[in-house]
Formats: structure tokens, sequence, C-alpha cells
């Protein structure tokens, strides 16, 4: 199971994000996400836990970003 730990931005954009006391059973561990802006661009920087491995995504469709993860990461590691 993949476990998102947000920022405080990031829980006042989806509340439904909340950080639940569970630990991640992948190999890459917990997931801790920011939500940042570059040139008027919202983004969320994604960072894993154990490996340090970061992906950065647009910020539309915050409120579904730990089912989207799974496939986020995919096409990282793929890439």
């Amino acid at each position: 199971m993949v476990i998102l730990r947000p920022t405080r931005k990031l829980r006042e954009l989806a509340p439904e994000l909340l950080d639940s006391g569970a630990v991640s059973s992948t190999a890459l561990g917990d997931w801790y996400a920011n939500r940042i802006v570059v040139d008027r661009q919202p983004l969320v920087l994604l960072i894993s836990s154990l490996s340090l491995l970061s992906v950065l995504v647009r910020a539309r469709a915050v409120k579904k970003l730990p089912d989207r993860l799974p496939s986020i990461v995919e096409r990282r590691l793929l890439r």
C-alpha cells in the first residue's frame, strides 16, 4: 500500500489527503508531497522517503493524487 504524506499547504487544497499513521509496504516507502509554484504554474513535488526519488507533476486533480501515484512513479522509473 502506498502512503502519501502531504504538507499543510497541500492538505488545505484537498482535505481528503489526511496523513494516516499507516506505514507503506512498497519498496520506495512513504511519499511526501508538497505544493510549489514555479513561474505561476502550480506543481506537486513528490519525494520517496527511502530512495529520495523525486517526481514533479502538475497540481491538477490533487484529490485523485493517491490513486494516480503508482502510475506516476511507474512512468518515472521507466523513463
